[in-house]
């Protein structure tokens, strides 16, 4: 009997796997957000042929992020197919370690079960190819390895190594995971009457662990002379990012954000943000039960540990309150939710209950409130009517898009690979948001994004100064973009003339009504005339 549940446990962790999958990469391809996919797989890219992280690659989130990427670009596809498919993997991954660290918490099977397919009703699957999913199993491997059941070192030093990757695939989770490990080995030496030492002991091996990925990923900056370049990207760019998109997150203004979403979300009976608003209260309750009670810490060491990540990764993701964020680390909550529901004797009618009315509300709705849903990608009928399979660019083969879009980008690959062959042009200057576009160009980048970013970013690179190499030189290729209402100026450099204009598609994510102009060297022109 219990091999045959066990049959059934499994089989439904499997389809569960495999929906997550198969959902993630089914919506993938009607997406054009040459915004967010289109920074990823420009740096994928980057990074598959060889050009040096950091100094010439603008990573934004982690080291491990970009090399995920560009290992799936180079053997699965080399286009954005690629990425969405190893994305959807690691984060049906980490739903599957959600369900094993239920169980080892619950000791309860069925309420692990339960646990795992409300988070996977919270979330179904990775939206976008974003760190935070890729991040997502390494710290469900980390928490799974630090909670108390008799096992060996290793099982330390496992939990530290994986919470390094954690860092290293989304650096921004560093004060999370290093608070928490420091506090799980507080946690274990007070909740120890006899072996102390033994636990001290335990809990260095936990920090080794951690510390060794890091030390080689620091060696490895080291000897390719790439440091400072991290460090620029991975301290000064934060901080300007900071005070350009996010001034008002000073002391309380920290979690304004998240209390509006939180409220507006119960006000409309999301229940999403309903069960977000449960999972902070009771996690917050057993984080400060277990600080005042070392009963209760003693008696529910597992659900405690449970709780300060929980509570440490959703205090990480308050600038930009969104579902994936969320689930994607501090939904680990869920578990305590349970808990509770088990104390009340109610587990199971709470699980029918989320089931039904999750299940119902996965499509999004379109409230119009920013970040309302749990997808904002996902496809309505008039779009999977309307689009086509993408063959060329080769880069985006196998999407579905619409005409419009198929037809920009090809156009512009086309024209750019003309203007390669026959000007002596070796750079392009992308002033728009499209990374896309650069994708598809086959010019070196001569910016420190594959995007146009403000003055303040772009001074963080003064080899990179676009105004003198303008002055100086005349080979390279202007990408600007235009408001089609001519509210915006053209910057048009001196012996500089228009090339091509091209009108923005309309089924672009982050649409606006605005055309693509390229401008190059009158020199260029003058070659182009005579072929």
């Amino acid at each position: 009997m219990k091999s045959q549940f066990n049959k059934t446990i499994y089989l439904s962790l499997a389809v569960m796997f495999a929906l997550s999958v198969f959902g993630a990469v089914w919506q993938g391809q009607y997406s054009i957000d040459h915004a967010h996919w289109g920074s990823m797989i420009s740096n994928a890219k980057d990074m598959a042929e060889g050009l040096a992280p950091y100094k010439n690659i603008y990573i934004l989130y982690g080291f491990l992020t970009t090399s995920i990427h560009a290992f799936a670009y180079k053997y699965l596809g080399a286009n954005l197919q690629s990425l969405i498919l190893v994305t959807s993997v690691f984060y049906a991954c980490g739903l599957l370690l959600v369900y094993f660290i239920a169980e080892r918490v619950e000791s309860n099977q069925k309420i692990a079960l339960a646990i795992v397919l409300t988070y996977f009703l919270v979330h179904p699957f990775a939206i976008y190819p974003w760190s935070n999913y890729l991040a997502f199993p390494l710290l469900m491997l980390g928490l799974f390895n630090s909670l108390s059941k008799e096992q060996k070192s290793i099982r330390y030093f496992i939990s530290g190594f994986a919470f390094a990757l954690a860092v290293l695939t989304r650096e921004g989770l560093l004060p999370p995971v290093l608070l928490y490990l420091v506090a799980v080995i507080i946690i274990d030496v007070l909740n120890e009457s006899e072996s102390k030492i033994k636990k001290i002991r335990e809990g260095l091996v936990s920090l080794a662990g951690f510390v060794l990925p890091i030390l080689i990923f620091i060696a490895y900056l080291y000897s390719h002379d790439i440091l400072n370049y991290w460090k620029t990207m991975s301290w000064n760019l934060p901080q300007l990012y900071a005070a350009e998109f996010f001034p008002h997150m000073k002391g309380m203004g920290l979690i304004v954000p998240f209390i509006k979403q939180i409220v507006s979300g119960v006000l409309r009976l999301d229940v999403r943000w309903m069960l977000i608003l449960m999972t902070v209260l009771i996690n917050g309750g057993v984080v400060v039960l277990g600080v005042l009670s070392s009963q209760y810490r003693q008696s529910y060491s597992n659900n405690f540990k449970v709780a300060l990540l929980s509570m440490l990764l959703i205090s990480s993701a308050l600038h930009l309150p969104e579902i994936f964020r969320l689930a994607t680390g501090g939904m680990i909550g869920l578990v305590n939710v349970y808990m509770v529901g088990r104390k009340i004797k109610a587990q199971f009618a709470l699980f029918a209950v989320l089931a039904i009315t999750l299940s119902i509300t996965i499509a999004p709705t379109g409230s119009g409130d920013s970040f309302s849903t749990t997808n904002y990608f996902w496809p309505n009928e008039n779009k999977i009517k309307n689009t086509k399979t993408v063959f060329t660019p080769s880069y985006f083969r196998n999407q579905k898009w619409e005409a419009d879009a198929i037809g920009f980008y090809n156009e512009i690959e086309a024209d750019l690979k003309k203007v390669h062959a026959v000007c002596k042009l070796k750079y392009h200057y992308n002033m728009t948001q499209d990374s896309f576009l650069v994708v598809i160009s086959p010019f070196e980048r001569y910016q420190i994004a594959a995007h146009w970013t403000s003055d303040a970013i772009s001074n963080l690179r003064p080899d990179l100064n676009i105004e003198q190499k303008l002055k100086k030189d005349r080979d390279i290729l202007i990408l600007q973009e235009l408001a089609n209402d001519g509210s915006d100026i053209a910057k048009i450099p001196e012996d500089f003339v228009l090339f091509k204009k091209y009108k923005t598609p309309k089924t672009t994510f982050l649409y606006r009504d605005a055309s693509l102009s390229i401008y190059i060297p009158k020199l260029c022109e003058e070659a182009l005339a005579t072929k």
